[in-house]
């Protein structure tokens, strides 16, 4: 996994939660917005070859990457990880 380490804030609240090279090559970029009030309000992707995605690509996306990005915003915001959990 190729991720970065922290996520950065680039601008207005859209943070980058990093970028993850898949077995095809391609890689795939996880953004969110993170409002002060509202917290976490979107979740979003950019890919190089946007889906449908690869066949061996599948996997990798998700058992790696979706359990990547999960971890990684509920320890950012721990109410998502207590709601999650109810």
């Amino acid at each position: 996994m190729s991720r970065s380490s922290k996520p950065k804030l680039t601008y207005a609240g859209l943070v980058s939660a990093g970028i993850w090279q898949l077995p095809s090559g391609n890689r795939c970029h996880a953004n969110f917005v993170h409002d002060q009030a509202l917290g976490i309000t979107h979740l979003f992707f950019v890919w190089d070859v946007p889906p449908p995605m690869q066949i061996e690509d599948a996997g990798y996306y998700f058992n790696v990457v979706v359990p990547g990005i999960a971890k990684l915003l509920t320890s950012r915001t721990p109410d998502i990880a207590v709601s999650a959990a109810a």
